[in-house]
C-alpha cells in the first residue's frame, strides 16, 4: 500500500521519463498501482492537477487540429503550449476518472446530463478541495517551482539568443546564398533590398536599416519586419515568410510556434513602424490566418442541430407503428466523424439504422447502448465540447 510521499516519487519518476517510455511506465507501472491501491487515481490525479495549474498559460493544452485532422507529437495528440510527461499523464488519469463515471452509469436520456453532474461533482469534491497538510503542500509547491522554472529555462533558451534567431535562415556570409536569407547582423548598418523594389528607407535614396552595437534576437525580428516591408510587389512576401518557414520545419522547429512568432512580435513590428504598408501588413495577417492551426472548437462549426439545418433527418416511419425506419445520409455521418467519432462507431450506428425491422424499444435501447463507448471515447481525446452535439443526435434517432 502506498504512503503519501510515494506519491512525489511517482511524479518525479514521470517528470524523468522519455516521450518514448511513457506508454511502458503506464502500463507496466501506474495501471498495477491503480490495482493495488484504492484511490490511487484520484489521488495521483490531484497531486499533479495542484503542480500543474499555475504553470499553464491561457490557451496551453489545446488540442491542434490542422488540415481537417489532429496533429500527433510522439505518437500522441499534439498540444499547444509546454507539454512534460505530467500533462501526457494526467490526461490518461482523466480518462481513467471519466471512463469509471460511464461505466458506472445506466443507458437514459440523460446520460449526458448525469455525466456532466457527476464530472463536476469530482471536479469541486476532490480535486479544487484543500486537503493537503501544510508539509505536504510544500513539498508539492517545490515541485510546481521547479516544473515552472524547466518552462521559462526552456522558452528563455529558445527565444532569447543574443546572438541569433531560431526562426530564420542568417547567413554566415557577407553576400547571402538566398536573396531571402537574412544578412548576419555585427552592429553596423546593412543594405536591405529585392529585385524591384521601389521604395527608399531613412532618406537614404537606398534600403539601409540601423543596428544597434549590441545585436540580439530581436534585431532579427526588425530586420525581417523591414525585410516584409521592401517586397514589391506585396504579394509576394508570402515567398519570404515560406522560405523561412520551410528553414524552421527542416531543422525541427513547429510550424505552430513559427506562425505564433510572425504574428505575435513580427506583425506587431510592422505595425508600429511601418502603419503606411497597409497592403503589407493585410497580406501578412491573411498569411498567418491561412496558417494558423485550428484548435477544436465545436462551437465554430456549421453545425446545427435545429431547424433546417438539422443534422438527423427522421424519415420514412410513423412512430405510431411497431417499426420504424431512419434515413441519414452520408454528409450526415461525416458531421459526426468531424465531431471526432470513431469509423468503427460510425459503421456501428449505420448497422443499428440499415436494420429495417427494428421495433421502437429495441432501437431505443440499441442507441442507448451505442452512445456510452461513443463518449468514453470523446471524453478520452479531450473532446468534451462534442458531447452535448452527438447526444442531441441521438436523441433525434430515438423514436
Amino acid at each position: 500500500m502506498l504512503i503519501r510521499n510515494d506519491y512525489l516519487k511517482i511524479i518525479d519518476e514521470i517528470r524523468n521519463l522519455e516521450p518514448e517510455a511513457l506508454n511502458g511506465y503506464i502500463d507496466n507501472k501506474l495501471v498495477q498501482l491503480k490495482n493495488e491501491n484504492p484511490f490511487f487515481i484520484e489521488t495521483l490525479y490531484k497531486d499533479i492537477n495542484y503542480i500543474l495549474k499555475d504553470v499553464d498559460e491561457e490557451g496551453d493544452n489545446d488540442l491542434i487540429f490542422e488540415n481537417g485532422d489532429f496533429v500527433f507529437e510522439n505518437g500522441d495528440f499534439k498540444l499547444t503550449g509546454y507539454q512534460t510527461r505530467l500533462h501526457d499523464v494526467i490526461i490518461w488519469l482523466h480518462q481513467q476518472i471519466t471512463s469509471d463515471i460511464i461505466e458506472n452509469m445506466k443507458p437514459s436520456l440523460r446520460l449526458f446530463e448525469e455525466f456532466s453532474e457527476k464530472v463536476e461533482s469530482f471536479e469541486n469534491n476532490v480535486l479544487n478541495k484543500s486537503s493537503y497538510t501544510v508539509e505536504y503542500k510544500e513539498k508539492l509547491n517545490a515541485v510546481k517551482r521547479s516544473v515552472i522554472e524547466e518552462r521559462n529555462e526552456n522558452y528563455e533558451r529558445a527565444n532569447n539568443d543574443t546572438t541569433m534567431n531560431e526562426f530564420y535562415s542568417i547567413s554566415e556570409f557577407k553576400v547571402p546564398e538566398n536573396e531571402y536569407q537574412l544578412k548576419k547582423l555585427t552592429g553596423e548598418p546593412i543594405f536591405v533590398g529585392f529585385r524591384g523594389t521601389r521604395s527608399s528607407y531613412n532618406g537614404r535614396g537606398t534600403h539601409y536599416l540601423d543596428i544597434p552595437s549590441k545585436v540580439t534576437s530581436k534585431q532579427y525580428d526588425e530586420l525581417f519586419a523591414f525585410m516584409i516591408t521592401r517586397i514589391d510587389p506585396p504579394y509576394d512576401l508570402e515567398k519570404l515568410i515560406n522560405f523561412h518557414l520551410d528553414y524552421y520545419i527542416a531543422k525541427g522547429g513547429d510550424k505552430d510556434r513559427f506562425v505564433k512568432h510572425i504574428k505575435f512580435v513580427v506583425l506587431e513590428y510592422m505595425k508600429f513602424f511601418y502603419n503606411k504598408n497597409t497592403a503589407h501588413i493585410e497580406l501578412l495577417e491573411h498569411w498567418i490566418e491561412e496558417h494558423t492551426p485550428k484548435s477544436i472548437n465545436t462551437n465554430s462549426m456549421n453545425t446545427n442541430l435545429n431547424g433546417n439545418n438539422n443534422i438527423i433527418n427522421v424519415a420514412g416511419g410513423d412512430i405510431n407503428q411497431s417499426n420504424v425506419t431512419l434515413t441519414v445520409s452520408e454528409n450526415q455521418f461525416k458531421k459526426l466523424k468531424e465531431l471526432g467519432v470513431e469509423d468503427a462507431h460510425i459503421q456501428d450506428l449505420k448497422t443499428i439504422i440499415e436494420n429495417k425491422s427494428i421495433d421502437k424499444p429495441t432501437m431505443k435501447d440499441k442507441i442507448s447502448k451505442w452512445l456510452t463507448p461513443v463518449i468514453i471515447s470523446l471524453t478520452a481525446k479531450g473532446l468534451t465540447e462534442a458531447l452535448p452535439k452527438v447526444v442531441e443526435f441521438t436523441h433525434h434517432l430515438m423514436p
